[in-house]
């Protein structure tokens, strides 16, 4: 059963924005969203920023709360911008993402409709500076609901989270600050995967919100925080297992059986992911992943794809499907 939360008739926003070494792209999102007609508290954490960030951000005065702190991690700096939140709704933006001017509105809106809700979220686009790269940032939660465009649903979402996270970015999603101070602060020993944590906590007690319309514009980066496609999708495999662990140890036995059936499935994807990049691109780090998948999963596979990557691919490649078959692996 969600937990029904009270709605202000008036509530203050507070925008969370951590930052680093994000020069050429703050300026117009801090301009984006000081001119949104809303009450808004923007927090900017500059999470120890060694370009022209910090003389940037101080030329703003008063007009935004600006916090520097040394480098900690992108999890650290939004802990650190939501601690000084007083906005009833927390709204969450990396700095090289955009907002269309309704987004905030229509969010505040759902959420106010929605006491239940727990994570309110926006759809959008991927973009970069060659156009759009993906058209819908929720392709997942509109195939599983069958939803069009537009739709605001809300709903129980947390077992269909526990396959794969529902958000691409952060900057879709706005939280009632009741709900975080419920829930507790990002974790910061994930790489990649504190928000899907948080998200997966937040599913446990609360219904999730969906806005079909796209109202974010998120900026693909090779330099972001998370890498390039392929070690970004590489990271977000690993920590979705390591949230999905997590959750072992939170939930109730009825959850820890469906985790564990979700876990048998994805464990074999992130330790093939690791070993064919550990193949073409970084063996050293592939090596310590498949390290990692092999604390949590007590069968042989993270054990195989070590071994296959200590031997010549030529090897590899003629004893695979015979080693698939062995473990009962998708070919």
């Amino acid at each position: 059963m969600s937990r029904p939360r009270e709605i202000l008739t008036d509530p203050l926003l507070s925008v969370v924005m951590p930052v680093y070494n994000e020069r050429e792209t703050i300026e117009e999102i801090i301009g984006r969203v000081l001119a949104v007609p809303i009450r808004i508290q923007l927090i900017v954490v500059d999470d120890g920023s060694t370009d022209d960030t910090p003389n940037l951000l101080a030329g703003y005065g008063n007009t935004i709360r600006y916090i520097r702190q040394k480098n900690q991690g992108v999890a650290s700096s939004r802990n650190t911008g939501i601690s000084h939140a007083r906005g009833e709704y927390v709204a969450l933006l990396d700095g090289d993402d955009l907002w269309e001017p309704e987004k905030l509105a229509v969010q505040m809106t759902a959420a106010k409709n929605s006491p239940h809700a727990g994570l309110v979220v926006a759809n959008g686009v991927e973009f970069d500076d060659g156009g759009i790269l993906e058209p819908s940032l929720l392709r997942d939660v509109e195939n599983k609901l069958q939803l069009q465009k537009d739709q605001i649903v809300t709903v129980p979402y947390y077992e269909h989270a526990l396959e794969w996270n529902p958000v691409w970015t952060v900057s879709q999603v706005m939280i009632p600050r009741a709900v975080l101070q419920d829930v507790g602060p990002s974790d910061p020993t994930f790489r990649c995967g504190s928000d899907y944590d948080l998200y997966l906590r937040i599913g446990q007690h609360y219904d999730m919100t969906f806005i079909m319309q796209p109202l974010v514009k998120w900026r693909y980066l090779t330099t972001s925080a998370s890498g390039g496609r392929e070690i970004r999708a590489l990271r977000y495999r690993l920590d979705h297992v390591l949230a999905l662990k997590k959750q072992l140890r939170t939930t109730s036995e009825p959850r820890r059986r469906l985790i564990k059936a979700v876990l048998k499935r994805r464990i074999p994807l992130a330790s093939e992911s690791a070993y064919y990049y550990g193949r073409t691109h970084d063996r050293a780090l592939s090596t310590r992943m498949l390290w990692q998948l092999l604390t949590i999963d007590v069968t042989l596979i993270p054990v195989v794809y070590l071994m296959a990557l200590c031997v010549p691919s030529t090897i590899v490649h003629g004893t695979a499907p015979t080693i698939r078959r062995i473990l009962g692996l998708p070919r």
